[in-house]
Formats: structure tokens, C-alpha cells, sequence
């Protein structure tokens, strides 16, 4: 179907049921009204003469009230627009197309026009079924289906398939049933929590485009930990529920089954999720991972990740794919995905530029991270606005390497000297220098060029996990970071510090520290690589606008905590009281 052809029957649906249904429920209502036109025309062969007719809702009303009965449910689900006069324009519209072009009206994704749908976009199913044809078997599954967007795609390719979905909302799935009994395939589509699924039965392909961002509730977390899953861990709220919906589709594939997941970034390098990435790699389910671009959504503009899964595997392909877009231009709302040159990413048996092939105990050594960006080249990860930083950097360098011997040595002030406190990585806590720091005592100056200045950025030097901190001096102090720090004295006329610190917690910020730290158990950041690297330096405006919201929710967060560690001195006052 045609932009053009898609947008003329936005614009007659619109126009003819406008008053009568929310502008978000048009996908149901041009998709379940074709529907019922094309029912009674092409299946029951009912002759349809407009002139004639008493009532189109008399018309198309079939099956019985109070009952199951497929047909019943949808017209009882659009009946809010079933007004006469408009509906005579719509199947005046629809007498005149071919049943070929009436399918495609019924099976077209209307995407924005949709309260229930979130639906993936074609390029993303092109990619997945591409993916998942590597095997011949026809058995497919689409856990969280929705209005059947991947399951259309599939069976107008595929009609010889038998196809399952399994969706929660009673609408959508009726949308997506519609599509499917329209293209004349084998389907058994589920409403239904899949958390509920035993998937006794297994499957060859599985998709899954979960909805972003979803909260479970207690009694998920009870049916996904009463189900005898392949994976044994207990889920609770800390966990993403992102794995949750992994864990069905792990559930649910067969010996030789392959799978394509739809993720956001986060959950793939987050430490609460750790543990459950573990035990995917260390299981050997873990084929490949795709970073996507952003924009590819109607309704989200957020970068997202495609996760392969496969039984077996003892290494993993991540394969940044952020610039892999097509030339055409489809809808000026979303970008479309250059699939061929994926596909060949995907397929091809050694490293290239854009692809890693990463053995199992290489990602453990990575905290368990499948965020994509942490195993690609610095040169490949790109910024905007970039400068180098050690050109709005005034100074660089490493703390002072104080060593035990000195800390027992200058513990004590015996004669009025120099009070220095010593910054150590333990020191640095959600992105704050506490209070409870070693003094020393000198009355030399050998300290002197080490000590911090107001707003300078600590990041710290070594280990898998970074820390970062932005110096916020009292009067008369003098800190002086250990040698575990290295430290950034910006121009701040240029760039502000907090901004920094944001993008060096980034995704792509991480990624670039990452990439430059070498060494086995305790990796170190390489200083003069360091120096080369490249931020974001927008205008200082632009930067402030940042930090100014990034600043208002640490704020929120530290008033949350502070209610959190009272309510739990006051459990442990009741308990004292008790007993």
C-alpha cells in the first residue's frame, strides 16, 4: 500500500466518523469496519446494493449478543462510530477497490491512529524475518502480538505457516485476528497474559516486541516464578521487566529455534540486571546483538537494540547498525532500516568496522554488558558537537599515590601543619564525594599541586566500573585525590562540568571510557588516549538546560532516600520498643 493510498483512507475514515471516535482509535475503526464490509461481501457473498439498504448496522451486525462469537465482538467494539450516513460514504469508497486492495486496507498499520497499538514498524519486521529464516521450520510465535503488525508481515510472505500470538488486550488481539483470518492463514491467536504460558508446546521463530517501560505488578512476578522456566531466577521489582518477557521467550523456543527480541538500551548494561545477563550467557542463549537507530517508532524516538537468541552459543556477534538507514523515505516520521546491509553484517563469518564477534568469557569480563557500543572501536561511536577533550581541558592529570605508610605516618596534627584530605574511590557514591575522608597532616607543600579545585571532575582511573564526581569545595578545604583518579580541570567558559559528568554516565559516554582502558582484572584508562577523545560540547546555554533537569531529579532522588532511611530508623525503633 502506497504513503499516498495509506493516507487517502486516514483522510475517508477521518472525515466520515469524525465526532463519533477518538482520532487514536481510527486503526480500530478502518480496520474493523473493511473488515466487516469484506466478511459479508467476499465470504458470506452477500450482495451489497447501498441504494437499498435499510441500515448498514443491520447490514453488517452478525453473530449473537452475550456470546463469544468473533463477529459479534468486533462490531459491539466499534459501534460508537456505526452512523449510518457516514458509513455509506466509507463502503461506497470500498465498493469500488478490488478484494486484493480491501485486504490491504484491513492489513495496513495506521500506527499514531492507534490507542492500542503499539506497533513495530516494517523495517524492523524485514530485519526479524530475515533473522529468523536462517531455518525452514513453520512454526511462528509473536508474544506480545498486539494488533498483529509482525504476524501480517510474516503471513503475506509465508501463508504456509502456522501462526501464533499471544496478546493481553482483548481489542488489539481482535485487530490482529482480523488481519490474519483477511490473509486466509493458520493461526491461533491467544488473549491472554503470557506470563500465564506453560508453552508445552515449542516453536522455531519467536518475536517479541514487548511494550517499553512496563511496570509489573506482585501477581506477574507470582506467575513467572511458578512457571517451570529453562532459567532458574527469582524475579522481583528490581529486575527490568524487560527479562521477564526474555524469560517467555526463552520458555517458548524449541531445540534449534532462533528468536528476535525488541529492547530498549538500558536493561543491556544496567547493574540490577547483571544476573539475569549472566545466566544468558553463560547458558549459551545469546546469538547476536543489533543496536538499531533511534526514530524507527511512531511513537518514541528513543535508539533501541534487537536481541538474537539461540541455544548453544559460546560467542556473541554485536553488530552496530546506528547508521544503517535506508535512502527511501517512507513516513517523515520515522527512519527505515537499511536490511540489506545488516543482513550482511549479520551473516558475515568475520570483524568488520561495524561488527564484533565477542567469545562468552570476553562479555564476563564486561560485567555481563550486551550494550553494543561497549565492544565497538572509539572511532565508530560518534557525538554531537564534538571537540577533543583535552582542548576544553585547562589541566590533566593523575591524584597522588599516597601510601599506607604516610596515612599512619601523618595521622596526627602535632604542630599546627597542613590538614589535606584524601579522596579514594570509596569516597565517591552516586555521584558525590562524602564527608568521611582520611586526614593527613604536612607541613610541607609537596601536596600542593594535587589539590582539587572548586568544580573540578574526578573519574576515576580504574576498575570495570567508572565513577564519576564534580568537586564541590567548603571553605579552607584542600582535597587531593588518590592515584585511583585521574582529573579534568575544565575551561568552564566552554563546557560545564555537570554536563560532562552526565555524558560520561551515558551510554555512549561509558562506551567511550571503556574503550580506552586496557589491562585484565583491574582495567586503567589510558591517559593520553584519554586526551583524544571526543565529547559533545553544544552551546553552554544548551548545556545548562541539561544539567539544570539532571540536577532537579539527584535532588528528588536525595529526598526520596532520606524518607526511605527514616521510615527504616523507625522500623528498627519499633523493634528496639518491642523488645
Amino acid at each position: 500500500m502506497s504513503d499516498k493510498e495509506r493516507q487517502e483512507v486516514i483522510n475517508l475514515f477521518k472525515n466520515n466518523i469524525k465526532g463519533y471516535i477518538a482520532i487514536n482509535d481510527i486503526q480500530e475503526a478502518i480496520t474493523s469496519i473493511t473488515y466487516l464490509f469484506w466478511n459479508k461481501k467476499y465470504l458470506e457473498k452477500s450482495k451489497l446494493d447501498l441504494a437499498n439498504i435499510d441500515s448498514i448496522e443491520s447490514y453488517l451486525l452478525q453473530g449473537e449478543k452475550d456470546s463469544n462469537d468473533f463477529l459479534w465482538n468486533i462490531y459491539n467494539s466499534i459501534r460508537p462510530c456505526m452512523v449510518e450516513s457516514n458509513l455509506h460514504n466509507i463502503f461506497n469508497y470500498l465498493n469500488n477497490l478490488s478484494e486484493e486492495k480491501i485486504i490491504d486496507i484491513i492489513c495496513e498499520d495506521y500506527s499514531i491512529y492507534s490507542r492500542y497499538n503499539i506497533s513495530t514498524p516494517n523495517s524492523i519486521n524485514d530485519l526479524a524475518y530475515q533473522i529468523l529464516e536462517s531455518n525452514d521450520n513453520k512454526e511462528i510465535l509473536d508474544i506480545c502480538s498486539f494488533t498483529g503488525n509482525f504476524l501480517t508481515y510474516y503471513a503475506r510472505k509465508k501463508k504456509n505457516y502456522n501462526f501464533t500470538g499471544i496478546e493481553i488486550n482483548a481489542r488489539s488481539n481482535i485487530i490482529a485476528q482480523e488481519k490474519m483470518n483477511a490473509l486466509r492463514v493458520n493461526n491461533n491467536l491467544i488473549n491472554d497474559n503470557v506470563f500465564k504460558q506453560n508453552f508445552k508446546k515449542k516453536f522455531d521463530k519467536v518475536f517479541c516486541n514487548f511494550p517499553f517501560g512496563l511496570k509489573l505488578n506482585e501477581s506477574d512476578y507470582n506467575l513467572i516464578n511458578n512457571l517451570n522456566s529453562e532459567i532458574k531466577y527469582e524475579f522481583n521489582s528490581r529486575i527490568s521487566s524487560c527479562w521477564a518477557f526474555v524469560n517467555s521467550v526463552i520458555n517458548s523456543l524449541s531445540k534449534d529455534g532462533r528468536a528476535a527480541i525488541v529492547m530498549t538500551n538500558g536493561s543491556l548494561f544496567k547493574l540490577p540486571d547483571q544476573e539475569y545477563r549472566k545466566l544468558l550467557v553463560e547458558n549459551g542463549y545469546v546469538e547476536a546483538v543489533i543496536s538499531l537507530p533511534e526514530r524507527l517508532f511512531a511513537n518514541t524516538c528513543i535508539p533501541i537494540t534487537l536481541l538474537i537468541l539461540s541455544k548453544n552459543n559460546e560467542s556473541i556477534k554485536f553488530i552496530n547498525a546506528e547508521k544503517m538507514l535506508s535512502n527511501q523515505i517512507f513516513h517523515s516520521h520515522v527512519n527505515e532500516l537499511n536490511v540489506e546491509e545488516i543482513m550482511s553484517e549479520y551473516n558475515s563469518l568475520n570483524n568488520t568496522k561495524n561488527s564484533k564477534i565477542v567469545s562468552n568469557d570476553q562479555v564476563a569480563n564486561n560485567n555481563y554488558s550486551l550494550y553494543v557500543q561497549n565492544y565497538m572501536e572509539i572511532e565508530n561511536i560518534e557525538v554531537k558537537n564534538p571537540k577533543k577533550l583535552n582542548d576544553v581541558c585547562k589541566e590533566i592529570y593523575r591524584g597522588y599515590q599516597v601510601s599506607s605508610n604516610e596515612i599512619n605516618q601523618y595521622s596526627i596534627n602535632f604542630d599546627g601543619s597542613e590538614e589535606y584530605q584524601i579522596v579514594n574511590i570509596t569516597n565517591i557514591n552516586d555521584g558525590v564525594i562524602d564527608s568521611n575522608l582520611t586526614k593527613i597532616y604536612l607541613d610541607t607543600d609537596k601536596l600542593n599541586k594535587y589539590v582539587l579545585h572548586d568544580k573540578d571532575l574526578l573519574v576515576t582511573s580504574k576498575g570495570t566500573i567508572s565513577k564519576f564526581a564534580v568537586v564541590e569545595l567548603k571553605k579552607d578545604e584542600k582535597l587531593v585525590p588518590s592515584g585511583n583518579f585521574t582529573i579534568l580541570r575544565l575551561d568552564k567558559n566552554i563546557i560545564n562540568p555537570y554536563y560532562l559528568k552526565i555524558f560520561f554516565e551515558s551510554n555512549k559516554g561509558k562506551s567511550i571510557i571503556n574503550s580506552i582502558k586496557s589491562g585484565g582484572v583491574l582495567p586503567a584508562i589510558n591517559l593520553s588516549q584519554l586526551k583524544t577523545i571526543n565529547i559533545p560540547v553544544p552551546p553552554l546555554e544548551e548545556q545548562i538546560k541539561v544539567v539544570n533537569r539532571y540536577l532537579a531529579k539527584t535532588d528528588e532522588i536525595k529526598i526520596v532516600k532520606d524518607k526511605l532511611r527514616k521510615l527504616e530508623e523507625s522500623l528498627t525503633d519499633i523493634a528496639n520498643e518491642e523488645f
